[in-house]
């Protein structure tokens, strides 16, 4: 599950952190205090995991609606920016024994005429053993302002006996657009953990709930 988040430019937070415990988290404050606004950027992280970015914001209201634009006039001779980080854990099954992976992932948006990523990484480890130190397992870099990605596999062993790439190396892979996140499907499914790694983020929850109407379908913001 996700256990951190830092969010800078989307809607009313700025330079914004919340850590996140294991299970159920309760977000319980005043009306405008911004706990809808944490929820939809926890949204946008697992719409990202969905490759559906676009049409995320485009639910939103649009760009003008999600990005924190601070220059009242309208007028902007630079890009606006949107910075999301989220860093997560996950225990799962790999050959036969319980690994705990670890990930880290960062995406930079950027508006002026048009909506594009700017920049977008994710960094996963994982441990085979309790007491045993994290172990690096790939790299995922987006070029600077292209489409093209790069996955850097890095054929670790535990104790010579666990293999994770028949093909490490650095390899790059091009995404149909600038708005493709690089945690579409198709470039997680040949990487060790990667998939696991996009549905932990994917699959992760969030409800505005009101006392007054707590049982209506409305209160479902993203799942």
């Amino acid at each position: 599950m996700i256990t951190f988040v830092r969010i800078d430019g989307f809607k009313s937070l700025q330079k914004f952190t919340m850590r996140l415990n294991n299970g159920l988290n309760v977000l319980i404050g005043p009306n405008g205090a911004g706990k809808s606004n944490i929820c939809q950027a926890l949204g946008l992280i697992a719409s990202a995991a969905e490759d559906q970015l676009t049409n995320y914001i485009l639910s939103l209201g649009g760009v003008s609606s999600v990005f924190t634009i601070k220059n009242s006039e309208g007028v902007r001779d630079k890009p606006t920016l949107m910075k999301v980080f989220c860093k997560g854990e996950k225990e799962i099954k790999f050959q036969g024994k319980l690994v705990k992976i670890y990930y880290r992932y960062r995406i930079t948006l950027s508006f002026l005429k048009n909506i594009t990523i700017k920049s977008e990484s994710l960094v996963v480890e994982c441990r085979f053993k309790k007491r045993e130190n994290k172990v690096p397992v790939f790299i995922v870099k987006r070029k600077a302002n292209s489409n093209t990605i790069k996955v850097e596999k890095l054929n670790r062993t535990d104790r010579g006996q666990v293999y994770l790439f028949e093909d490490e190396g650095v390899h790059n892979y091009d995404l149909r657009t600038s708005m493709n996140s690089l945690l579409n499907p198709a470039s997680m499914l040949d990487i060790a953990f990667g998939e696991e790694v996009r549905n932990d983020m994917f699959f992760s929850k969030a409800w505005n709930i009101d006392p007054h109407i707590a049982k209506k379908n409305s209160d479902l913001i993203e799942s």
